[in-house]
């Protein structure tokens, strides 16, 4: 359910983005800053697990997750693009798994950082609205928060995992200039933040997943120089 909702939001914006539009407003070009406002549905895939005693058994690979980012961007004039150096979090995806004997419950709250730039190309016209079609590309940090609870003999312990990727993914969508300085951009993004390491445990446990992967529907806030 979901997924259908996000999803559909997405068919629904680019619907939108390739319908003609007809009477005139190119924008302005040059310099601006931007903060972004990130709803998604991630997912983590191929989920491995070393040194576990039992088998894996995955609870929750799958979360609604919530985020932010802040934009330098710039418009060209020469050329129908813009692009964007993009800083961003993204909060609590609840990734849980269980080995399954002795049963040990895994609670990886994971969060993620990222740098891109994104490129843009825009159709511009002679409205108010500016679809666009562009891609993401940089990198992510992954920061499991991994808390190890060992149910038979009520052992408890915290450890963080770590790990560096490349980033991409492609996005579109359409950008509203509503007032002088102002435009609100709304957008989806599909990205690939790579994969997941939570570190090994004290009994040499340790799980790892070869991507993870979101759905993004973008609301952004831009004020030009």
């Amino acid at each position: 359910m979901q997924r259908t909702w996000f999803i559909s939001m997405a068919v629904a914006i680019a619907n939108f983005c390739v319908v003609p539009l007809t009477n005139a407003s190119d924008g302005e070009y040059g310099r601006y800053f931007g903060l972004r406002l990130i709803g998604s549905v991630a997912e983590v895939r191929d989920t491995k697990a070393t040194n576990f005693t039992g088998g894996l058994q995955i609870n929750n690979d799958e979360d609604l997750v919530a985020g932010n980012s802040l934009i330098l961007g710039y418009r060209w004039n020469s050329l129908p693009i813009r692009t964007e150096i993009e800083v961003g979090v993204r909060y609590r995806f609840d990734y849980d798994l269980r080995d399954t004997g002795p049963p040990t419950g895994y609670e990886n709250n994971l969060l993620t950082v990222t740098g891109l730039v994104n490129v843009a190309y825009e159709y511009r016209n002679h409205s108010d609205f500016t679809p666009y079609l562009g891609g993401s590309i940089g990198w992510a940090n992954q920061r499991p928060d991994v808390r190890r609870n060992n149910l038979s003999i009520a052992e408890v312990e915290e450890f963080i995992g770590d790990k560096h990727n490349l980033a991409w993914g492609g996005l579109l969508g359409t950008t509203w200039h509503f007032a002088k300085n102002w435009d609100a951009d709304f957008g989806y993004r599909y990205i690939n933040l790579g994969g997941v390491d939570t570190g090994i445990s004290s009994v040499g446990s340790r799980i790892e997943a070869d991507e993870y992967v979101s759905h993004d529907v973008l609301i952004t806030f831009n004020y030009r120089i």
